[in-house]
């Protein structure tokens, strides 16, 4: 049998998960990612075989017993049994380690006492009817060991942080060997020897589990951690795009995503096919994610898993006035000394953390419509309600998903490659498609016409250019777009896609939309196949991005909110100065001794240049001196997003030759990694890799049987 396993690396949890050869999830593992990447990966996917393998049961089971509430019944025991042999099986590898750090600390026969107390415990914790917090085995074994180490330290004073120190080292090996996670052949049958009047036809379903052959087809990983992956990079995925296409897969209607990591939290927009139309992450603060959750519980010695009840039975909610995550820490302390409950500020945290996810997702573009939460924080239920009361308050309406299996959303991306031998997912047909890309600008909009062929370089046989100049942005981007068709004699029904990056998010005609950084990296490819970075300079904002080969991003860098530099800054100079945009490039070039500009304020430049002008400075040196400020902050911006090679310069201002000859003296004195170049279609590079992504979406869902038109006439 045929599987795909889809690994997600986190900064703080690994999970894997199994899927079918139909799609189906036959098993999920997870385990601690925080020492060694490399073990947490085997021991996700150990575990997630074992829920395979289980899963398999089930299906030989309901194949010769019909009796939903009996068959219920025996799988709920066997798993139940199966888990607790699993607990003791990591029980017996932590008492070992334990036995072993305790050595020679005089505290041996406590801790031999700790663990046996553990063992003989633990089938409670797996008895029928019970409810447990967490399936962690840390969360389990942890929570109760620190109960034990308390009741001891009160006979033997001040060995409770020795204990409980004893534990925090041998936990660690415990949960991140393979070894201790076992067989399930030698589980399920330790488990069928638990039950009483075992069904024989039972005992068949698992023994034939055991024995069909598990054939890996391929392997998708993604995550915090995924360059160490041992995977092919094609089987690399980025984190935003798997969390918003396995949001879609369980939840087709989805249109917002929302994924509380343990180091990140991203707000992420999809379109009809799942795929990421814009998203938004949190900066470097660790406030707002899981983390920030773990470090109060340590704060509380709690466990993670403790947090979120505790935080339910709050009858008023603390309000929590620091963002950062020391501090909240502080706070935390501050607010106990003086009484407050330790439910009622667990509460505040929550709402706290939630707060800025909803910063997020309003930056993102809001929610509409069906909303899925996913990642670790999402099994926390504290944090669920604050997002549906939140949600509630500040949108009409959406539907909120959130499912028990929504940590393992990133893997049910290419299970269908696993039909096709495992390879790359076809696509075929091998026709011709005609697409087109529209990069809508702040002061222009782009719009190219592209054939995509299978197997060869596609042509871009018409690109065109057209300022706003304060014109209705939609209305002029309509216009330029029928203007395209009829210069190409094409129809709106000849084209397979049509493909909006930039702000057109609003064109009515689209099919569907991509974002900037990806399309001028893809497009930046096209044009110049040896570049591995994109200086994308536009009216407003400035963007480098580092790719690899296959334009995937690697990194990058954007200008801040202020407007110094950008192409809207040396448009207003220009005003000043009685010239175009069009002229202070072969200006620039004119300059004989260039006066520099000393404000880096795209205001106070202007007083610069009125000054300059008044004492007699020219024209051409204003210009040249403007064009080596704005140049400096281009190469900091390059440098800091580790560009290498040959840099492409697109956008409004990549046929500005004075700036590009800036940008190439300065790289030469600074002893830079990369050199300058542009091409002369350079300006339409977001509109041509919108049209490459359009046209490798469509090849994609065709291979699913699915097909896209563009309507003949405009939604």
């Amino acid at each position: 049998m045929k599987y795909t396993v889809g690994i997600d690396l986190g900064s703080t949890t690994t999970k894997a998960v199994v899927l079918g050869d139909r799609g189906e999830t036959l098993g999920r593992g997870i385990t601690n990612s925080r020492s060694n990447y490399g073990v947490a990966c085997e021991v996700a996917l150990i575990e997630a075989l074992i829920g395979a393998r289980f899963g398999l049961v089930e299906q030989e089971v309901a194949k010769f017993e019909q009796d939903e509430g009996r068959r219920s019944l025996w799988l709920t025991q066997l798993q139940e049994n199966l888990r607790l042999e699993q607990y003791l099986g990591q029980l017996e590898s932590l008492a070992a380690v334990l036995a072993r750090e305790a050595e020679s600390t005089g505290l041996e026969s406590t801790v031999a006492e700790t663990a046996d107390a553990l063992t003989s415990e633990a089938p409670d914790l797996y008895a029928p009817g019970t409810t447990r917090k967490s399936d962690f085995f840390r969360d389990l074994a942890g929570s109760r060991y620190r109960s034990l180490a308390e009741q001891a330290a009160k006979e033997l004073a001040g060995t409770f942080d020795i204990l409980v120190g004893l534990f925090d080292k041998s936990i660690l090996e415990v949960e991140n060997s393979p070894a201790a996670s076992g067989e399930f052949s030698t589980y399920a049958r330790a488990a069928l020897k638990r039950m009483t009047d075992v069904p024989e036809d039972l005992e068949g379903a698992v023994e034939k589990a055991i024995d069909i052959p598990l054939e890996l087809a391929i392997s998708v990983g993604t995550g915090y951690g995924r360059a160490t992956l041992p995977f092919p990079k094609e089987q690399i995925r980025s984190e935003i795009l798997c969390h918003g296409l396995g949001a879609h897969a369980m939840f087709p209607d989805t249109r917002t995503v929302l994924d509380i990591g343990g180091q990140d939290t991203k707000a992420i927009q999809v379109d009809e096919q799942g795929i990421v139309t814009s998203f938004q992450m949190n900066d470097r603060c660790a406030a707002g994610c899981g983390r920030y959750l773990g470090y109060i519980a340590d704060e509380m010695n709690l466990g993670l898993h403790e947090l979120g009840p505790l935080a339910q039975e709050s009858t008023r909610t603390v309000r929590i006035n620091s963002t950062c995550t020391v501090f909240a820490g502080a706070e935390l302390r501050e607010r106990l000394s003086l009484g407050e409950r330790r439910e009622d500020i667990l509460a505040g945290l929550h709402r706290a953390v939630i707060l800025r996810a909803m910063a997020l997702l309003a930056r993102s573009g809001g929610v509409s419509d069906q909303f899925t939460f996913t990642g670790g924080v999402a099994k926390n239920p504290a944090a669920v309600e604050a997002l549906r009361q939140l949600t509630e308050e500040n949108y009409d309406g959406p539907t909120l998903n959130i499912s028990p299996d929504s940590i393992y959303l990133f893997a049910r991306r290419d299970w269908q490659r696993s039909l096709d031998g495992g390879g790359p997912m076809s696509a075929e047909p091998d026709k011709t498609l005609t697409v087109a890309g529209v990069d809508l600008g702040s002061s222009a909009v782009k719009i190219v016409l592209f054939r995509d062929r299978p197997g060869e370089s596609g042509e871009l046989f018409l690109g065109r250019s057209e300022r706003l100049r304060r014109r209705d942005p939609l209305e002029v981007t309509e216009e330029l777009f029928d203007a395209c068709l009829e210069e190409s004699g094409l129809g709106r029904g000849d084209l397979a896609y049509v493909a909006t990056t930039g702000e057109g998010e609003g064109v009515a005609f689209r099919t569907g939309h991509f974002y900037g950084m990806t399309t001028h990296a893809r497009g930046g490819l096209f044009l110049d196949p040896e570049a591995r970075t994109v200086l994308d300079i536009g009216a407003l904002h400035t963007r480098a991005v580092r790719m690899d080969a296959r334009a995937k991003v690697l990194s990058y860098r954007m200008t801040s909110q202020c407007a110094s530099g950008s192409g809207q800054f040396l448009e207003n100079i220009c005003r000043y100065l009685g010239t175009t945009i069009a002229d202070v490039g072969p200006l620039s070039l004119e300059a004989d001794n260039p006066e520099p500009c000393s404000s880096i304020c795209a205001v106070l430049a202007e007083t610069d240049v009125i000054n300059m002008v008044s004492r007699g400075i020219t024209t051409p040196n204003i210009i040249r001196g403007i064009h080596d400020s704005m140049a400096g902050r281009y190469l900091r911006l390059l440098t800091s997003a580790g560009a290498e090679g040959r840099v492409l310069v697109t956008g409004g201002l990549s046929a500005d030759v004075g700036l590009l000859a800036a940008l190439a003296d300065g790289a030469e004195r600074a002893d830079a990694r990369f050199t300058i170049h542009t091409h002369d279609r350079a300006v339409l590079a977001g509109a041509l890799g919108a049209a490459i992504w359009g046209a490798f979406r469509v090849r994609r869902l065709r291979a699913k049987g699915l097909d896209l038109a563009v309507e003949t006439e405009a939604a």
